[in-house]
């Protein structure tokens, strides 16, 4: 925890959401008399006084927007600074991009470093940060987070629809034939809090489609988990969802060195629809994430919080967009 106290601290001491501690003390929105003494009650025990230099960042007239990724190797990650560079531009922005290569400490390093440029905002994808430490940084700077969700506090967010893609995934395949769907990930997304959702939305499409559904971890090879869920294709339609277009071409690729055709034997899927789902050697089925969308309420978000700090954080889940292709 920080040595000064945060609104996250006098939430927890009185029992209340991090958003309502900060319409309570910066006097925005509509809290209960008794809730708003109790809020500021609490407050006055830990100590908490309103961090003013921090929140002047938020003013800032700098044209740089900090973006902070995971990794640069994902395709997905490229489209979605693209769109977001084309958003800055016409905003009169520059984005600054930095990889924190999924390491918490090196996330908040990054986070400390744009604080010190004074960036006028912040953009992170898919971070490993705490959700408390994000609910922190919002406080000092505009804070837009994507693939997450309901952070509250200051800090805006945007994500896909995880509910909506994993139906439209799973109803396509099982209404190809595909009864049997084995979904696939990587130790690369552990610290990925986007994992856990889009696992229990493709568990639960499943059940209500009535194919059975395997989750596997690919902790050694790719081709090891894709031989044991082939082992019996010909007795049961398999198809295999990659977590990204990225895992979902090492799937298809080891699809084939098993002597399997990828669309015919074993159906394929991934998620993001990226250059690699598109080119013709690979031919992937995969849910789009609605990235043009994303980034442009991203930069938006950031350009409007920096003129009004205190607004109360906003959230979007963008519809997915399914393409079909001759992988399933």
């Amino acid at each position: 925890m920080n040595a000064r106290p945060t609104q996250t601290d006098v939430a927890r001491e009185a029992g209340v959401s991090r958003a309502l501690v900060s319409m309570a003390l910066t006097g925005t929105g509509r809290v209960a008399p008794q809730t708003r003494n109790r809020i500021r009650a609490a407050a006055s025990r830990l100590g908490y006084a309103r961090n003013l230099s921090a929140a002047n960042l938020a003013t800032s007239t700098s044209p740089v927007i900090g973006v902070i990724l995971p990794y640069l190797r994902n395709p997905f990650f490229e489209d979605l600074v693209a769109v977001i560079g084309r958003n800055a531009e016409a905003a009169g922005l520059l984005p600054l991009l930095a990889t924190a290569s999924n390491e918490v400490d090196r996330e908040r390093l990054t986070m400390r470093r744009f604080r010190e440029l004074q960036v006028r905002g912040v953009i992170t994808v898919s971070p490993a940060v705490p959700r408390e430490e994000l609910q922190d940084y919002g406080e000092s700077l505009p804070l837009v987070v994507v693939g997450e969700s309901g952070l509250g506090g200051l800090v805006d967010t945007v994500r896909l629809d995880e509910d909506a893609a994993a139906t439209r995934l799973i109803g396509h395949l099982a209404g190809r034939g595909w009864s049997y769907i084995g979904y696939l990930y990587d130790d690369v997304f552990q610290r990925d809090r986007g994992l856990a959702g889009r696992r229990q939305a493709l568990i639960t499409a499943a059940r209500r489609a009535g194919v059975e559904l395997t989750v596997h971890r690919v902790e050694g090879g790719v081709a090891d988990v894709v031989g044991r869920l082939c082992e019996d294709v010909r007795d049961r339609r398999t198809a295999i969802i990659g977590h990204n277009d990225l895992l979902a071409t090492e799937i298809a690729s080891a699809v084939r060195s098993h002597g399997l055709m990828v669309g015919t034997d074993v159906g394929v899927a991934g998620y993001d629809d990226t250059s690699l789902a598109r080119r013709s050697q690979a031919d992937l089925t995969s849910v789009g994430q609605s990235i043009a969308e994303q980034g442009e309420a991203a930069v938006g978000w950031i350009a409007s919080r920096a003129l009004d700090q205190e607004q109360p954080a906003r959230h979007i889940a963008t519809p997915p967009l399914l393409s079909v292709r001759s992988s399933t």
